[in-house]
């Protein structure tokens, strides 16, 4: 029974050389990027009649991935923009009060 369960865990796709977990776990790979990892390693080895299926997690996620990266930097880049804008206004009204308008 328990050859069966442990067979189950570790099947042969997955015990060729160092475990995609150990791999993902040593590399600090995140779930998407460790699938991407995963489904990789294992595309044509778990499935041979059909290796585009993992190809296409891989792809699934990996276009996750990009799209989570890609909102962060836009995020980053606008949180970037107001903080700049607060600096400058923040400067102006220091600049008002030790130089007085020349104007006014």
């Amino acid at each position: 029974m328990s050859q069966d369960y442990n067979k189950n865990i570790n099947p042969s796709h997955y015990t060729k050389g160092i475990s995609v977990q150990e791999f993902n776990y040593s590399h600090d790979r995140n779930d998407l990027a460790g699938n991407c990892i995963k489904y990789l390693a294992r595309y044509d080895v778990k499935n041979p009649e059909d290796p585009l299926e993992d190809l296409y997690k891989c792809k699934q996620c990996l276009e996750t991935l990009i799209d989570f990266i890609e909102s962060d930097i836009e995020i980053n880049k606008l949180t970037v923009e107001k903080i700049q804008k607060v600096i400058d206004n923040q400067d102006r009204q220091n600049m008002d009060k030790f130089f007085p308008k020349i104007n006014e």
